[in-house]
């Protein structure tokens, strides 16, 4: 994977493009036991030339700034964001954080959005109102699933 700063790469990303993280909001003792890379994925959101990563915490749905959660990694979708996407993922919102679906994912279940979202549910649905046919709710899967739709992308480590 490549490395790259933050503040050289910044411009490249994109509203819909994939943010997540090895260990900062998961526990990494958790992600070796399910043998797993990522730990928490969210979706990109660029407006009025700012940076913002739009995502599912133990708090909800919140918004961030990216450059303040360096490092990350980073996955160019190439999705078509509009206006009703932009609609859809804002309007989510405070809405609460399901550790049901959590629990769902890391078995095998299908989620159940009527509970609260984890992230990697959000992140699909986000990535599905962009018109990105993905169906994977658990982060390294969802990340697998839209690195095979085009083997032209990968993953950047942004320091």
């Amino acid at each position: 994977m490549d490395q790259k700063r933050y503040i050289d790469i910044r411009r490249d990303i994109k509203s819909g493009d994939i943010v997540a993280w090895q260990g900062r909001f998961t526990n990494r003792r958790l992600l070796k036991l399910f043998n797993q890379k990522i730990g928490h994925v969210g979706i990109a959101w660029v407006i009025s030339n700012r940076v913002f990563i739009i995502h599912a915490l133990t708090q909800g749905i919140v918004i961030n700034p990216l450059s303040r959660l360096t490092p990350f990694i980073w996955l160019a979708t190439e999705t078509e964001w509009s206006e009703e996407t932009q609609v859809f993922a804002l309007s989510e919102l405070g809405r609460s954080y399901s550790y049901v679906d959590v629990l769902r994912s890391v078995i095998g279940m299908p989620s159940d959005t009527n509970n609260g979202w984890m992230c990697g549910e959000f992140a699909r649905a986000v990535l599905q109102q962009a018109k990105l046919p993905v169906t994977q709710d658990f982060p390294s899967k969802l990340i697998d699933e839209v690195l095979s739709m085009n083997p032209n992308i990968e993953m950047v480590e942004l320091l």
